[in-house]
């Protein structure tokens, strides 16, 4: 999973014991390790959707561009299964209704993305994103303004650092000193970022609420 984290899918796949199937062991050994492109920062609209995760947004996926859920509790990169975007993947096999694949660019306004690997998903309506993809862009959520901002390059982010754990699935962080961390996908975890500007900063291991 750190490597997930990291980019390094060909480090992930070379893992024998690592849990996943030969389809999606191919795709991100075909992957290789990914790097951020482009422009240095991007901010795009953020619809609310606190229904399906953190928001919803227009990635684009080599040449196309689909909606796409902010979801706290997946890895990777899940698709709807359409012609237009089996088109832009290089399939590696399929295992039930779920196609595995690599895509060589996502992209987020001008922040670029890739190799990636991805999973067509029969069932999907939306696109769905995880955290351990989007926060290789240090991204910055904020309802309030309703836009997301992603960086290909490192950055120090000004604001109240609150030290964050990964938890596989998903991610815990201290809210408080003293208290126990609570997990970013529930109640209580979104109770305290409801309304603020906060950054998922992993180079400094923490959640940044900005001023």
């Amino acid at each position: 999973e750190i490597f997930r984290w990291t980019g390094q899918y060909d480090r992930a796949a070379a893992l024998d014991a690592a849990r996943m199937v030969p389809e999606e062991r191919m795709a991100m050994r075909r992957a290789g390790a990914a790097a951020a492109a482009g422009s240095a920062t991007a901010t795009v609209p953020l619809q609310p959707n606190e229904g399906f995760g953190f928001g919803r947004f227009a990635l684009r996926v080599g040449s196309e561009s689909v909606e796409t859920d902010i979801q706290p509790l997946m890895s990777g990169l899940e698709l709807p299964s359409t012609q237009a975007l089996y088109s832009v993947l290089e399939p590696v096999g399929a295992r039930g209704d779920t196609t595995y694949g690599v895509v060589r660019q996502i992209a987020i306004g001008g922040v670029r993305f890739g190799p990636v690997p991805v999973r067509l998903v029969a069932s999907l309506r939306t696109a769905r994103i995880g955290l351990d993809l989007l926060s290789q862009l240090t991204p910055t959520i904020d309802a309030g303004r309703a836009e997301l901002v992603v960086r290909s390059e490192a950055k120090e982010i000004p604001g109240n650092a609150l030290p964050a754990l990964l938890s596989f699935p998903g991610l815990t962080f201290f809210a408080r000193a003293g208290d126990a961390p609570v997990s970013l996908h529930t109640v209580s975890g979104r109770s305290v970022l409801r309304g603020l500007r906060w950054t998922l900063d992993m180079s400094a291991g923490a959640i940044i609420i900005e001023p």
